[in-house]
């Protein structure tokens, strides 16, 4: 408002508390739900035009194909449905279809027609890729491969692991999530035979990307398989409120497998609006790890479709330890706990903090994906801290991830390090080597201006003859001065990787 419309507001409402007939005045505040929040949080917008810039910039995760297996999907529901006729329900694939391209009934009795267990099934995709209403998901232009994994609506009935992935895989999808586990208390923190199978077929297949929930039992539980997997995407829940975003609910499964946190990252999951199942278009809350898995999923199609048109360092299919290292690379710490530890692992998803945005933020990022190394060798990567009127004093952030051979402990153990302005810096929080984790994150908040930062990753002890990694670097940085190996580095094109 003006200053005159404001001082006729204010002389208006002092006639107005004078009259005898009024009681009382009050303001009438705007009624607004939670949900909304969810891409502002994740995408990290700010107030007005800006609250969704990964949207705006049309990454809305087109020409993506996301696999999710779940209790159900109520087809005929707006979110989901096809005004040309949907998929036929036995496993085909229709990629012309306008939103599930694929739905392959696995129980003894498929649960689509109303996704009758709590229509938990039908709330996860809505929020993943969900278009046509009010509350689209986070990837509204994504396509969905749903594998109905319900029995009877009281259970779930789960296939082994290539047959979980198969399917998707073969309809396109390159993300599978995953918003349930084992519900017993003595699956917790334990690397079960789920966890090794996941493990193994990442690591055979390593353009997937698996994105699982982290389970329900809170403070004093922890973390359910095959959340429990090392070459997962592990999702813990946040608060689905900007003014709240960095408060991890006591519900978050959290805690520590063989050493490593078990959380990866975390995103929105309380409380989520989603798509209802056996209504025409209507919407429910929930709150869950489940409900923050599918806004991962979501998240790594956005991603995804970045790399495809952005292409940077000549990057179009970035493999499944690049989109890992990508998303944790950007994580933000939270309030609740701090970050490393069991409860938050790497901080929630941050996407201003992940991949440059011409006017979101500032930083400059070097790829590296499906590099190969030999035992005992090292790698060395050379960068110069250059800020600039367009990059201004940002955190240098690198990390490392790789996908490893199935097993509760790291078994090729690569080193990252850093060093700048004379001082070494060690991954992951810790004042030495990380033996334990399969990602490893460096950060210096205030790096020196014009002084060289040396980056070095060793293959310290592997198990293979030779192991493969990706990396990224984010900062005000320049392009790579140098770069060197101790030996002869692989030289393998990308078609021999898979």
């Amino acid at each position: 408002y003006s200053q005159n419309q404001q001082d006729t507001l204010l002389l208006g409402l002092s006639a107005m508390v004078y009259q005898s007939e009024v009681l009382s005045v009050s303001a009438l505040a705007p009624i607004t739900t939670f949900n909304l929040d969810m891409n502002y949080i994740v995408q990290g917008g700010e107030d007005g035009r800006h609250e969704e810039p990964f949207h705006y910039a049309n990454f809305t995760g087109k020409g993506q194909v996301v696999a999710l297996s779940d209790t159900g999907l109520d087809v005929n529901n707006c979110y989901f449905n096809d005004p040309s006729g949907n998929v036929p329900l036995d496993g085909s694939i229709d990629l012309t279809r306008r939103k599930v391209i694929q739905y392959i009934p696995f129980g003894p009795e498929p649960n689509f027609k109303k996704d009758d267990y709590g229509g938990h099934g039908t709330h996860v995709a809505g929020i993943l890729g969900g278009s046509g209403g009010r509350f689209g998901g986070i990837a509204p232009d994504a396509k969905l491969s749903f594998f109905d994994v319900s029995q009877r609506g009281k259970s779930l009935s789960v296939p082994n692991v290539p047959g979980l992935f198969e399917p998707g895989r073969n309809a396109g999808a390159k993300i599978h999530n995953f918003s349930w586990g084992c519900g017993l208390r003595s699956c917790l923190n334990r690397y079960a035979d789920m966890s090794h199978n996941f493990d193994d077929y990442l690591y055979k297949n390593q353009h997937l990307t698996a994105v699982v929930a982290s389970g329900n039992a809170g403070e004093d539980g922890g973390v359910s398989w095959p959340g429990t997997a090392k070459n997962v995407i592990t999702v813990g829940s946040t608060v689905n409120h900007k003014q709240y975003r960095g408060f991890v609910p006591a519900f978050s499964g959290r805690g520590f497998c063989n050493g490593r946190p078990c959380v990866d990252l975390l995103a929105p999951g309380d409380i989520l609006i989603s798509s209802m199942a056996g209504t025409m278009c209507d919407t429910m809350e929930k709150f869950g790890t489940s409900m923050s898995a599918p806004v991962i999923s979501g998240t790594v199609a956005l991603i995804r479709q970045y790399f495809e048109q952005v292409k940077p360092d000549g990057i179009d299919q970035p493999s499944g330890p690049l989109i890992k290292a990508v998303l944790l690379n950007g994580g933000q710490e939270c309030s609740t706990g701090q970050v490393y530890d069991e409860i938050q692992g790497y901080g929630r998803v941050s996407l201003k903090n992940t991949v440059p945005l011409e006017g979101l933020n500032s930083f400059e990022a070097a790829f590296y994906d499906r590099k190969f190394i030999r035992n005992r060798q090292t790698a060395r990567y050379e960068f110069r801290i250059r800020n600039n009127r367009l990059c201004k004093q940002q955190p240098l952030r690198v990390t490392l991830a790789w996908y490893d051979p199935p097993a509760p402990t790291v078994l090729n153990d690569l080193d990252l390090l850093a060093t700048h302005a004379g001082k070494q810096y060690y991954p992951n929080g810790k004042q030495n080597k990380d033996s334990v984790n399969n990602v490893e994150r460096i950060q210096i908040d205030n790096p020196l201006n014009g002084q060289d930062i040396i980056i070095t990753v060793n293959a310290a002890n592997l198990i293979t003859s030779q192991a493969r990694y990706s990396m990224v670097v984010t900062g005000c940085i320049s392009m790579p001065m140098s770069l060197s190996a101790s030996r002869d580095v692989l030289n393998l094109s990308d078609d021999a990787l898979y």
